[in-house]
């Protein structure tokens, strides 16, 4: 964070976007739920939540260490799915790799 500060000019404006804690929690429930089906339990792990070290509700704290004046905007919104083809397509693009890791302890 300090070298965001060192970057900018006395009086610079940066500025910055993260994900709230409640971003589509919607979508987490869903996760869990599909994970413990995959699993074959009630309920999965969380999904990764690349925003969850630095969120909404965290950032005007962690940016207060540089910053001297911070103001937050919040953007509310709601995703509407009206027609499934679309995010079927969009799924269809999704590619996992796994892997497996397989580890020899050294003989003595």
């Amino acid at each position: 964070m300090r070298e965001l500060g060192r970057v900018l000019a006395p009086g610079g404006i940066a500025i910055v976007s993260t994900n709230s804690q409640a971003d589509k929690r919607e979508l987490e429930h869903l996760w869990r739920r599909a994970a413990g089906d995959v699993l074959g339990i009630q309920e999965g792990p969380a999904r990764v939540q690349l925003s969850a070290r630095f969120t909404l509700e965290d950032a005007p704290t962690i940016l207060g260490t540089v910053f001297g004046e911070i103001r937050t905007i919040p953007l509310p919104g709601v995703i509407e799915v009206t027609d499934a083809e679309p995010v079927v397509a969009h799924l269809v693009r999704v590619t996992c790799l796994g892997g497996m890791l397989v580890c020899r302890k050294p003989r003595l």
